[in-house]
């Protein structure tokens, strides 16, 4: 089975900081693969979450990256975006 978590970063330089680790980890860029994440934020201001930074973080496959965590991962939230 597939498995993603997310990993919620309360700076963008911490998210950066995580997101560049990981992909030296990988060892990306790798052909046609240039990054490992898009950064995106919770952007429902109802959220607790609010303004924090998301990184999936893979369980599976080429970019398993689940050993580079080790707390705070967490499954998706919907209440993240405005549906």
């Amino acid at each position: 089975m597939d498995r993603k978590r997310y990993k919620l970063y309360a700076t963008e330089s911490g998210w950066e900081n995580k997101h560049e680790a990981v992909m030296a980890r990988l060892g990306i860029p790798d052909g046609n693969t240039l990054l490992y994440a898009k950064k995106e934020t919770v952007s429902n201001s109802e959220s607790e979450d609010f303004g924090k930074f998301i990184m999936p973080v893979l369980y599976y496959g080429k970019w398993r990256c689940d050993d580079q965590f080790s707390s705070g991962v967490v499954d998706w939230n919907d209440d993240w975006y405005h549906l």
